[in-house]
């Protein structure tokens, strides 16, 4: 909602400034904001066996099958290197069997939400991103990740070293 409140800002408050190279530029602009924000990610499990844990029927249910993870948008695009960027984070989740599962971020310590007695959830949240996120799902106490997916963050300009004047002398 802010990501796109933003974009309108910025397209309708500074179209000069957009379109000072050529207005085909604006245009791919938007067009590639539209198409990286609709993408979603799908991220696979990834299997593993807990061999010192005593096996209950619980866990080895949730560890042998696979657990299914959509992540969108794949990437969050803003227009020059460095700037924050500004997405609605989607995960959905399903796993084979019930239990308490978590989100994690590679952002933050704490679990993004956690779900009790579950066998699929979904995550909808607005986010600020300043590099690439890795989300993970695990179940509540355990360090091994049963899926996981990442938002990526691209630019369409790249930040230059120094800046430039807008005229010469000779």
């Amino acid at each position: 909602m802010f990501f796109r409140r933003w974009l309108m800002n910025s397209l309708i408050h500074q179209p000069l400034r957009l379109a000072t190279n050529t207005a085909g530029s604006a245009m791919l602009v938007v067009l590639t904001l539209v198409l990286f924000m609709a993408w979603p990610v799908q991220a696979q499990a990834r299997v593993q066996l807990i061999e010192d844990a005593p096996l209950t029927e619980a866990t080895t249910d949730v560890t042998t099958q696979p657990v299914s993870m959509a992540v969108s948008p794949e990437q969050c695009v803003t227009l020059h290197q460095g700037q924050d960027c500004y997405v609605v984070l989607s995960v959905n989740w399903q796993a084979p069997t019930v239990a308490n599962y978590c989100l994690f971020s590679s952002e933050v310590l704490q679990p993004l939400q956690c779900w009790r007695a579950q066998a699929q959830g979904e995550f909808k949240q607005e986010i600020m991103v300043r590099r690439n996120i890795k989300l993970a799902l695990r179940i509540q106490g355990e360090r091994d990740d049963l899926a996981d997916g990442e938002v990526k963050i691209a630019w369409v300009y790249k930040k230059k070293g120094k800046p430039r004047m807008s005229w010469r002398m000779f």
